[in-house]
């Protein structure tokens, strides 16, 4: 009771952020919009719980870290009441790639990165808020940008705003981190924005090896520390959840 208690005193943007970095989000709602947020972590507790001992236990100790330490970025998912344009992470993505950019900013989430450390449009507390100009966001997010994670899709090269971050990333000679998202072949993606190193999301070696590698990158920002524990869980899920989107043809 205590734990629950303490998991409901969060902020919104919080409890939202730390329930979907472990994939409990629709738990969390499923009481509804106007239900108590005690309510609510209660309903994602019990999901977590049929979910089975080693999941349960795992997020059992995060809650209990996040309940025991405060300030910035020491919580999981912790989040801020406003967004801020001091952000070290840029995830570039197209709409339609949602599914997996949800996906790629759960990793990071899970694995140790302050949510507040993260830009992903496609989330109200990382995102552009409202009545604010886009291209202005962007820019002034990309140039304050410490690493630009880009999710090469067919839907990314069709999309005229995801080819604007890619040229102003590489204009401001910002850290990038091409990954290129089947059925797009390394071929095509070259042959559209040129012979650069970058990463493939094909098989289960080549997510080990962005794994990996995207742990190596984010550890070099200041600020960031990512245990290796942690990291390694975060990076099964990942694979977990791309094995599964692949076998399915999405």
């Amino acid at each position: 009771m205590q734990l629950t208690e303490s998991l409901a005193s969060m902020t919104q943007a919080e409890s939202e952020n730390f329930f979907f970095a472990h994939g409990l989000d629709d738990a969390y709602r499923k009481p509804g919009a106007w239900s108590s947020k005690a309510l609510k972590v209660t309903s994602a507790l019990r999901e977590a719980k049929a979910r089975g001992g080693d999941f349960y236990v795992h997020l059992l100790g995060e809650a209990e870290r996040f309940s025991t330490k405060s300030g910035r970025g020491e919580a999981l998912g912790s989040g801020q009441r406003t967004v801020s344009n001091d952000r070290s992470i840029f995830i570039s993505h197209a709409t339609h790639d949602k599914i997996l950019a949800d996906e790629l900013r759960r990793l990071l989430l899970l694995g140790g990165v302050p949510n507040d450390q993260i830009f992903y449009s496609s989330q109200r507390s990382t995102g552009i808020p409202s009545g604010e100009s886009i291209p202005a966001r962007l820019r002034s997010t990309l140039l304050k940008s410490t690493l630009v994670i880009e999710l090469v899709s067919r839907n990314f090269l069709a999309r005229p705003y995801c080819l604007m971050e890619m040229g102003a990333a590489w204009a401001l000679e910002k850290d990038t981190y091409p990954v290129v998202v089947p059925p797009l072949s390394l071929g095509e993606a070259i042959q559209a924005v040129g012979d650069i190193r970058m990463a493939f999301l094909g098989d289960e070696s080549d997510v080990d090896a962005l794994v990996d590698e995207l742990h190596e990158r984010l550890e070099k920002i200041p600020g960031i520390s990512l245990p290796l524990q942690q990291w390694n869980y975060a990076g099964r899920e990942f694979k977990s959840f791309w094995v599964r989107h692949r076998d399915a043809g999405q």
